[in-house]
């Protein structure tokens, strides 16, 4: 059924997401972090400009966080939110620290996700109130993110794969969805001194609001206003080199073992000092009791 309204369509309604090549029209501006460590990667602009209008926060609006490439190294605290700036939803995405793991070569690593409620309803995250009217027709239903504004009007909203912690009614229209948290979460293993991501999973589902029209046919089937699972995309880390491996493993054992030499040796050092000043000392003190009995 989905391939034959699929081929009906598809010469009206033209996504182009065969097209993408995962290159930016937009042009940001980014700190390098040489003036200020703490602003290293974040986006400091979008096309010359710090704020959108999409939403009715500015916080919302606001362009902020890093592409998730590089995060500033002050903000590696597990207390912290990191934010990624995903311009295709345009908005900021929020990752927080869940565990500790261990990826190869004994790498310690901080694993962050995305929050559980990222997508939910205003009404159970107040986060989310800035991205619709709540009480309006622009509220989805918990587990989508309405990016009307960001897709030149067309009724394009987002979600993880599979409706994964979405509203159960999104599941009960669509056949065949199987919402699984290791397929579909979105997560990040980051080097804790390094900054970076060393693997994860970035996933993420495009779906069109059902519009009935007279002007299109082979839509019988589906309910008005009903969200219609288009794709969902997952992007991951490529291999990493021999290089990078190495400086990353030597980044994380050799600069520990330095550090634990510097701090073990110069406490050595200072207890050796000590010791050789109170055997100074003694002797000299003996010496001179000696000098006055004589």
């Amino acid at each position: 059924m989905l391939c034959e309204v699929g081929h009906t369509i598809t010469t009206s309604i033209k996504l182009n997401f065969e097209l993408r090549n995962g290159t930016s029209t937009e042009t940001f501006t980014i700190y390098s972090g040489e003036n200020d460590l703490k602003q290293l990667a974040v986006i400091k602009e979008m096309d010359g400009k710090s704020k959108m209008e999409m939403w009715t926060t500015d916080e919302c609006n606001r362009v902020d966080g890093t592409d998730g490439s590089q995060f500033p190294p002050h903000l590696m605290d597990k207390k912290q939110t990191l934010y990624v700036f995903i311009k295709s939803l345009c908005r900021k995405f929020p990752l927080q620290y869940e565990k500790d793991v261990i990826l190869f070569d004994g790498i310690p690593a901080w694993r962050y996700k995305a929050p559980l409620d990222v997508f939910s309803h205003p009404s159970i995250n107040s986060d989310n109130q800035c991205f619709c009217d709540l009480g309006s027709a622009s509220c989805p239903s918990s587990g989508l993110l309405n990016a009307t504004m960001c897709s030149f009007g067309a009724p394009i909203y987002a979600s993880f794969p599979h409706f994964y912690t979405g509203d159960k009614k999104l599941l009960e229209t669509v056949d065949g969805l199987k919402p699984q948290q290791e397929k579909h979460e979105t997560f990040a293993d980051i080097h804790p001194r390094l900054a970076f991501p060393i693997d994860g999973a970035s996933r993420f589902q495009i779906n069109v609001q059902v519009k009935k029209t007279a002007y299109i046919t082979g839509l019988e089937h589906f309910q008005d206003d009903q969200i219609l699972p288009v794709i969902w995309l997952e992007v991951v880390p490529g291999e990493i080199s021999e290089e990078l491996r190495n400086m990353i493993y030597h980044s994380t054992f050799s600069a520990n073992a330095i550090q634990l030499s510097f701090k073990y040796g110069s406490l050595f050092v200072c207890l050796a000092s000590l010791a050789l000043l109170t055997i100074t000392c003694y002797f000299r003190t003996k010496k001179i009791s000696k000098s006055i009995l004589s």
